[in-house]
């Protein structure tokens, strides 16, 4: 009885770790795509704010959105 515990008892535990890695692999991507959110919308506001040329403003808008996209990617990488 006490081999059946303690058998079930560590597949349990390893059970649990796993989950708990799933867990805070999720919480750590949660806030990863939050902080891209806010350093996306913060830069955005800075170019709507203080760029005046149409053709600049275009252009660092598009520079922006491939820079959160190589960031994305990095970002993708380094957790896989």
């Amino acid at each position: 009885m006490v081999r059946n515990f303690n058998w079930f008892s560590i597949r349990l535990a390893a059970l649990l770790i796993f989950a708990t890695i799933l867990v805070d692999l999720e919480i750590i991507a949660l806030i990863l795509s939050l902080s891209l959110l806010h350093i996306s919308s913060g830069i955005k506001t800075i170019i709507y704010d203080y760029i005046h040329v149409e053709k600049l403003h275009l252009i660092f808008l598009i520079l922006v959105r491939i820079c959160h996209i190589e960031l994305a990617r990095c970002l993708v990488e380094l957790i896989i």
